[in-house]
């Protein structure tokens, strides 16, 4: 058989899209062929219009590459027939002539054949024998292909849902992934890694922003934590890629509740207030921020950073009234309030008016002392006293010690008394005490066991 020799087309040589097929013209080379009766076959290599050529005349038998298409997992070849074959044999390598002695198809009697289940992203490289009952020609010329990529993709960090006007994410998230593909129509499935955590919701309307397609997810969440999410993106050929993320969502304070959320309290008294942070998912905070207490000035007083309030022994004005007391997250803007209301019981009797014999003797020689004795939620120093003399024989003192508790009265006259004590405190709260006595031979003492109250 007569020696094929390679002839060019003046064109490098290039595996092109099996779309140029019907616009390109053949070349064959190829080496001779040690078996009598088959040809060396050679790939016809996709080209322009190659003048050199006729092809009319030139009656040689060709391989024709017709692509090892750029496919998803598969690779398709085509030939021409040889004369004088019965069946074709395929061979694959993973490097340029490095295809494998055996080959991965054989006794294929058509001229096209399909290599599937290949790898994405891969470079298969293949050559191709004819045969018949006894003989096998030489390799043709190689061809490769490269299979078709699934898609890329980016994943962006979350972000705060923007519909929401939050600057750091709360209870709600925004996913967004990139993806880049051959194929201009992509399919998205978000979903969580942690299903009972939180709630995905694909957003596929432009309700909410302008644009608004699936390869974006708004995510809510039902408590703080870290979780796990992933996308898979499908193109039009079934070609899979998946991408993961996370998103730590951390307790942010968002109420601030006081306890005792009202209280009433007397003069001096003391409570200590505690205050209960949440989340912003209703969760009671483990370890919540420090908070400032304070309450209005002059109304009380408070320990700023422990909450206990001591209430005033006295207060200007009304003898009921409240006060705020505040417990705020620093900075002030979140704050939890309580009310501090305030009742003025005023004194309270301890023990009547009672009358003491200092120095017996007939008038004018004797001396008596008054007493009596009550209490305040304020303490001793918040009670006034102020005592009359609201009857007396003719020509009795009048002398008393009106602001003692136990002032002393001098004994002039025999005769019946009446002594009234005004116990007050400075608030104005007050109550009244008197007694009736009655003077004989200097010595007074009083009417009735008890004393009035008023």
């Amino acid at each position: 058989m007569k020696k094929l020799v390679p002839r060019a087309c003046g064109y490098k040589v290039w595996l092109f899209s099996l779309l140029l097929v019907s616009h390109a013209c053949c070349i064959a080379s190829g080496a001779a062929s040690t078996s009598p009766g088959l040809s060396a076959p050679a790939w016809l290599v996709i080209c322009k219009h190659n003048p050199f050529v006729n092809e009319s005349t030139d009656t040689r038998p060709l391989f024709v590459n017709g692509f090892a298409e750029h496919e998803a997992r598969k690779s398709t070849l085509w030939w021409t027939k040889v004369p004088g074959a019965t069946s074709y044999s395929v061979y694959r390598g993973m490097g340029s002539n490095k295809e494998l002695p055996t080959p991965i198809a054989k006794n294929v009697t058509s001229l096209t054949y399909v290599d599937s289940g290949l790898k994405d992203s891969t470079t298969y490289y293949y050559e191709v024998t004819a045969k018949n009952a006894t003989d096998e020609s030489p390799r043709s010329l190689e061809a490769h292909a490269t299979t078709k990529s699934p898609p890329t993709l980016k994943m962006e960090p979350a972000t705060p849902c923007p519909w929401m006007g939050d600057s750091i994410i709360r209870n709600a998230a925004w996913l967004s992934v990139i993806a880049s593909s051959e194929d201009s129509s992509l399919s998205y499935f978000w979903f969580s890694k942690d299903p009972a955590s939180a709630n995905i919701k694909i957003i596929q309307t432009k309700s909410r922003l302008e644009s608004a397609a699936s390869n974006r997810a708004e995510v809510h969440f039902s408590r703080a934590g870290t979780y796990a999410f992933a996308v898979k993106v499908t193109d039009a050929d079934g070609l899979t890629s998946r991408a993961e993320t996370s998103v730590t969502v951390n307790s942010v304070p968002s109420t601030i509740t006081v306890t005792p959320e009202t209280i009433t309290l007397r003069p001096n008294q003391t409570t200590n207030f505690k205050a209960l942070v949440t989340d912003q998912f209703g969760k009671t905070m483990a370890s919540p921020p420090k908070l400032t207490w304070s309450v209005p000035l002059g109304d009380a007083t408070i320990d700023a950073t422990k909450g206990v309030f001591t209430a005033p022994k006295f207060r200007p004005g009304p003898a009921d009234w409240q006060t705020t007391v505040t417990a705020a997250y620093p900075g002030g803007l979140l704050k939890g309030t309580a009310t501090v209301s305030f009742h003025d019981r005023g004194p309270i009797l301890v023990q009547p008016i009672s009358i003491t014999q200092v120095k017996a003797g007939p008038p004018p020689g004797s001396t008596a002392q008054l007493s009596v004795l009550s209490k305040h939620d304020a303490g001793d120093d918040a009670i006034l006293y102020r005592w009359a003399i609201t009857k007396s024989p003719p020509g009795s003192s009048q002398n008393l010690d009106t602001w003692s508790r136990t002032p002393t009265y001098w004994v002039i006259k025999d005769g019946d008394y009446a002594f009234e004590v005004t116990i007050s405190d400075r608030n104005g709260v007050s109550i009244t005490c008197s007694i009736d006595a009655v003077a004989r031979n200097g010595v007074l003492a009083p009417v009735k066991d008890d004393t009035l109250v008023h």
